[in-house]
């Protein structure tokens, strides 16, 4: 903290800390483009502090910081302390909450929007035959209407929505989605030069409803072009396993720690590689999806020499309805 302080704060500031605790305070007394001497910093001064310390204290012990702001312009008290250094932490915490929708809603709709957006340039440039132009418009038109369902049930797949109840039991050809996906993320692999191929022979039908296969397999997708060398190669294939349906995604990238492994499902984790722009939201909504579906989704070393992931979902059982 005082080392984070040395960097991120000015010398009339005030460090605290509660002894025998990981409680640690800091009291900004002017802000630098505030104005007047005295009025103290704006919301936008102390949103930022705390992120430099928080980020900076993060680097160093390898721990996840829980932090917050608030205005507290009297006190002369310790309980008045210990009420503005609670309203403090609750407000960061309902921060946290707002930028966790906000960043899986952004997240979710980047995907489509920008799927669609390099079939319609692609289109408008002209130079392509009517089957494929025809297959760009089916593509398109399919991530507008899978866009349009996720805004209309957006709590459904937001991160905020943490029940534990499984999706419907409705079912779906997880081939047929993977190749529907590799579809939708094309434009994302031209972008960066990436050479995408999928492997999938016959039905392999899982107990998950079409969208929340889709927004799996797009988010390991995603993950796998982003990562993956410029130039270089993300594949994708399907393979029933026992009682599971599994999609396995890798690329030629970085790939990810051994320690990593496991917390790189977690909220907001980033591996500590190569890392492009991004909120660490994908892998997490994998794995929400992938565990609401009663199955699950892990990482290790791939044959292209990068990250490989498994998505397990539930095969679906002879007696359930036909896939939908």
């Amino acid at each position: 903290m005082l080392d984070a302080a040395a960097h991120c704060l000015r010398g009339n500031d005030r460090l605290g800390h509660d002894p025998g605790t990981g409680l640690f305070a800091a009291a900004m007394l002017e802000g630098v483009r505030s104005g007047a001497r005295g009025t103290g910093p704006s919301p936008r001064e102390c949103r930022a502090a705390l992120a430099r310390i928080v980020a900076r204290i993060e680097g160093a012990v390898d721990a996840r910081i829980e932090g917050g702001w608030a205005y507290a312009r009297s006190v002369r008290t310790r309980a008045q302390l210990v009420d503005a250094l609670a309203g403090a932490l609750e407000q960061g915490r309902r921060e946290r909450e707002q930028f966790t929708f906000f960043a899986t809603v952004g997240h979710e709709l980047r995907t489509p929007l920008t799927s669609i957006r390099g079939f319609l340039e692609t289109l408008a440039d002209g130079g392509i035959d009517a089957t494929t132009a025809a297959r760009f418009l089916r593509t398109a038109r399919s991530e507008a209407l899978r866009l349009t369902r996720f805004v209309e049930n957006m709590f459904e797949f937001s991160l905020l929505d943490l029940s534990t109840e499984r999706f419907d039991t409705s079912a779906c050809d997880v081939s047929d989605s993977l190749s529907q996906a590799c579809d939708a993320v094309r434009p994302l692999a031209s972008a960066r030069g990436i050479r995408l191929t999928i492997d999938v022979t016959g039905q392999a039908v899982a107990a998950i409803g079409v969208d929340a296969c889709l927004h799996a397999t797009i988010n390991l997708l995603d993950n796998a072009i982003k990562y993956a060398r410029e130039g270089g190669v993300a594949a994708a294939s399907v393979r029933r396993r026992g009682a599971f349906v599994e999609v396995i995604v890798e690329d030629d990238g970085p790939g990810v720690a051994a320690a990593e492994c496991a917390r790189i499902f977690e909220l907001r984790a980033r591996g500590s590689g190569v890392s492009p722009p991004g909120a660490g939201i994908g892998l997490a909504i994998v794995r929400m999806i992938a565990r609401r579906a009663g199955g699950d989704v892990v990482v290790d070393r791939g044959s292209l020499g990068g990250a490989r992931f498994t998505l397990a979902l539930p095969a679906k059982a002879e007696s359930e309805p036909d896939a939908s």
